[in-house]
């Protein structure tokens, strides 16, 4: 910075310095130059805004089922797994890429509450196949003695499948919930079978959440246990669909089962086994 020695004092660019007043004096520096983020920078850049959609749009889609302890740093957490979910894409088309162009496995497991993770209150697994125009979720008999650490004032069980239709290239998701599956000490279920009819048009990813809390009798109505240790939700399946079809991604693909033909159903429900 140098005051102006100029017969006419001026205000704004001039070449490469810039004019300006301070006071009642005029001076002078030079403009700065301009800075051109490297290209990979801007490729990464444009990358990480479209991870950062994408955590919203999920969020958005299980807004309704995310419970009190799923909601910690859940946006970082979430738009992280996306940006492996982008990496995983065409080299080629860094930069450019997009949600739908990853593997989609990359998402399966992901855990909502950070403190307490589903292993550690259940070992009650899905087994998700697709058959035909549609995907099973199949949920095994279990024991609540067998399967779940609950805590000791705990007097029931509350565990809730959820699923999300989401096209992240319009952000748009079609989400349902069935009928959540409460269980009693020393009760036993004895398995259930829920049908899901594939899209047919557009690209999808189909997304199914599993979340399970506990219920106790605080001299009133049975309310949920709100200690985020006997809380958890994780992504238990995550499928790529194009037009009805299963787009391949992952190493191990699903095997539709041999199984009678049964007519799609829109209706969403446990069928007991």
């Amino acid at each position: 910075m140098a005051e102006q020695e100029h017969s006419l004092p001026y205000s704004g660019k001039s070449g490469n310095r810039v004019g300006y007043r301070r006071g009642k004096k005029y001076f002078e520096r030079k403009k700065p130059k301009s800075y051109q983020p490297p290209a990979e920078s801007l490729k990464s850049a444009n990358e990480f805004g479209v991870a950062s959609k994408a955590s919203v749009l999920l969020r958005n889609a299980f807004k309704d089922v995310l419970l009190s302890p799923f909601k910690s740093d859940l946006h970082n957490r979430l738009s992280k797994r996306f940006g492996e979910i982008l990496r995983s894409g065409p080299v080629v088309k860094k930069g450019k890429r997009k949600v739908f162009d990853g593997d989609p496995d990359i998402l399966k497991g992901f855990e909502f509450n950070k403190d307490r993770h589903f292993d550690g209150l259940t070992l009650v697994r899905l087994d998700v196949v697709i058959h035909d125009d549609e995907v099973w979720i199949h949920l095994p008999p279990f024991k609540w003695d067998l399967t779940i650490s609950a805590p000791p004032q705990a007097e029931r069980l509350r565990l809730e499948v959820s699923y999300s239709w989401i096209d992240f290239s319009d952000a748009s998701y079609f989400t349902s919930k069935a009928p959540p599956i409460f269980l009693n000490r020393a009760e036993s279920f004895n398995g259930g079978k829920l049908k899901i009819v594939i899209r047919q048009e557009s690209e999808w990813f189909l997304v199914v959440m599993t979340t399970i809390c506990f219920d106790y009798n605080s001299s009133g109505p049975l309310s949920v246990i709100g200690n985020k240790r006997y809380q958890a939700g994780r992504i238990a399946e995550v499928l790529h669909f194009s037009d009805g079809k299963v787009v391949q991604h992952q190493k191990n693909t699903l095997e539709s089962k041999e199984e009678p033909k049964s007519s799609p159903d829109p209706d969403i429900f446990w069928e007991e086994l």
